[in-house]
C-alpha cells in the first residue's frame, strides 16, 4: 500500500495581522500576549513580505473574540485598516482606473495577502459580485475575520469613489448575531442577509465601471510589478503545499483540473507542469495523494455513504472511486474498511 501525507500550509501576509492588533487596542486589550500565545512572531509584523501560518492567525482571532465583548467587532476593521496592510496590492487597488479594475486586481493577486479564501468577481448585466469562496467543504475561520474583510472591501471601494459606497446587498455565510443585526445595516447601509451560501458583496456595475479621479496608471503598474515578483517567490517556496490545498478545496466541485489550479497561481498549465517537475512530482500525483489521504479519512466516518465519499473526492460515480482506490491500495474501499475492523 502506498502512504501519502498532505501538507496544507496556508499562509497570510503578516502585515494584515495589524488589523487584528489594532482592533484589540481599539477595545482596550493588549495584543502582545494574544499574539504570543497564538504563536505569531511579533518581529514578522515589522518585516515586509513576512507571512503567518493561517492556523496560528485563526487562533489569535478566536482568542480575540473570547476577550472582546462585541460580537460584531470585526466590522470595526474599516476604522483601523491601512493600504500598507495589503502590501503593494493595497496601493495598486487605490490607484486603479475603476473599482472593477481594483477588484480584478484583488481577484488575481489575493493569494499574496490571504491563503484562506479564493476571491472571485462575477459580473451580471447590472451588478458586480465579489465572492469570498472557501469551497463547498466550508472553512475554519471565525466569522469575525470575514466581517473584517468585508468591511475592508467596502472601505476600499468607498476610498476609490471618494464617497461612501452603498452596496445593493451583502451576504454572509454565518448566522446573524442575535440582537446585533442593526450594526451590519448601519455599516453597509443596505440589505444584509445571513446564513447565505457564500460571503458576497454586491455593488452596482455602473458604479464599479465609473472612471475614478484618483486613478494613477503609473503607480498601479509599479505596484503590480512588485506583486508579480512577490507572487513568484511565494509560489517558488510553497508551491506543492499550495497546490495540494487548492486541490483539496475544490475536489467536491468535481471540476479540479490542472488548468484550474494553474489559473489560481496565475500560471499557464505548462508553467505549472514545469515547476512541479522540478520538484519531482506532477499534478496527477498530487491529485492522487490528496484524494487518497481524504478517502482514508472519509471512509472511517460511518455516517458518510460511499456515494458521498465519491462525490467529496470529485469522482463522477462510486465505480470510478472504487477503481482508483484499488489502484492506490490493491483493495476495494469495502475490503479496506473490512481490514480496518480486524486491526
Amino acid at each position: 500500500m502506498h502512504t501519502f501525507r498532505i501538507f496544507m500550509k496556508i499562509t497570510n501576509l503578516a502585515s494584515l495581522a495589524h488589523v487584528l492588533w489594532k482592533l484589540l487596542e481599539l477595545y482596550n486589550h493588549n495584543p502582545q500576549p494574544i499574539f504570543r500565545e497564538a504563536g505569531l512572531d511579533l518581529e514578522k509584523l515589522k518585516r515586509p513580505g513576512a507571512r503567518y501560518d493561517i492556523e496560528n492567525l485563526e487562533k489569535a482571532w478566536a482568542m480575540a473574540a473570547s476577550v472582546i465583548n462585541d460580537p460584531c467587532f470585526g466590522l470595526e476593521a474599516r476604522k483601523v485598516w491601512h493600504p500598507s496592510h495589503f502590501g503593494a496590492l493595497g496601493y495598486a487597488m487605490l490607484s486603479s482606473e475603476t473599482i472593477l479594475e481594483a477588484l480584478l486586481r484583488l481577484e488575481r493577486y489575493h493569494k499574496i495577502i490571504i491563503g484562506w479564501k479564493f476571491i472571485k468577481t462575477v459580473q451580471t448585466d447590472s451588478t458586480l459580485n465579489i465572492i469570498l469562496d472557501s469551497g463547498p467543504s466550508g472553512s475554519r475561520e471565525t466569522y469575525h475575520r470575514i466581517d473584517a474583510f468585508m468591511a475592508i472591501l467596502l472601505e476600499i471601494c468607498s476610498l476609490n469613489l471618494q464617497r461612501r459606497l452603498i452596496p445593493i446587498r451583502v451576504e454572509f455565510r454565518h448566522k446573524s448575531p442575535k440582537g446585533h443585526q442593526e450594526k451590519y445595516h448601519e455599516l453597509f447601509g443596505t440589505i444584509v442577509r445571513f446564513s447565505a451560501p457564500k460571503d458576497t458583496l454586491i455593488i452596482p456595475l455602473n458604479v464599479a465601471t465609473k472612471s475614478l479621479t484618483g486613478a494613477n496608471a503609473d503607480l498601479s503598474r509599479v505596484n503590480e510589478q512588485a506583486m508579480t515578483s512577490y507572487l513568484a517567490n511565494i509560489n517558488q517556496d510553497n508551491l506543492i503545499e499550495q497546490v495540494r490545498s487548492t486541490i483539496a478545496t475544490h475536489l467536491p466541485t468535481g471540476n479540479v483540473s490542472e488548468e484550474l489550479v494553474a489559473n489560481r497561481f496565475c500560471f499557464s498549465s505548462r508553467t505549472l507542469q514545469r515547476r512541479l517537475s522540478k520538484r519531482g512530482t506532477t499534478f496527477q500525483k498530487l491529485l492522487d495523494q490528496v484524494r487518497f489521504e481524504l478517502a482514508q479519512k472519509y471512509l472511517k466516518e460511518s455516517e458518510i455513504s460511499m456515494t458521498e465519499v465519491a462525490f467529496l473526492l470529485g469522482f463522477s460515480d462510486t465505480s470510478s472511486f472504487s477503481r482508483a482506490f484499488k489502484r492506490w491500495t490493491g483493495k476495494s474501499p469495502r475490503q479496506y474498511l473490512n481490514s480496518l475492523s480486524f486491526q
